[in-house]
C-alpha cells in the first residue's frame, strides 16, 4: 500500500497553569485523520497515538491524492481514551 504520513504535535494550552505534566495530559489520546470527499461524509483514513510529548504520525492511503493534489478536505480529530472526540482541526498538507 502506498501511503502518505502525517506528522504533527499536539500542545496542552493550560497544563502548566493547571500543574499537569504534558505526558499525563497525552496519555491514552489518539488522533484520526478524517477526509471528506466533495460529495460525501467524513471517512477515517488513518489512526495514530500521541506519545508523551504530544507527537504523532498517521499514515493515510495515497488515493486521497489525484494529479499531485489532495482531492479531499482533511481534518485531524483528537480522541480521548474513551473514544470521545476532543478537538477537530482542519489541516493543510
Amino acid at each position: 500500500m502506498m501511503s502518505l504520513s502525517v506528522y504533527s504535535l499536539a500542545a496542552c494550552a493550560d497544563c502548566e497553569q493547571s500543574n499537569i505534566k504534558a505526558k499525563h495530559a497525552f496519555t491514552g489520546l489518539r488522533v484520526t485523520i478524517d477526509c471528506k470527499p466533495e460529495n460525501g461524509h467524513l471517512k477515517t483514513r488513518g489512526v495514530g497515538k500521541l506519545d508523551e510529548e504530544g507527537k504523532f504520525k498517521v499514515s493515510i492511503h495515497r488515493k486521497v491524492v489525484e494529479d499531485g493534489k489532495l482531492n479531499e478536505e482533511r481534518y485531524a480529530q483528537l480522541h480521548s481514551a474513551s473514544h470521545v472526540t476532543v478537538v477537530i482541526i482542519r489541516i493543510e498538507f
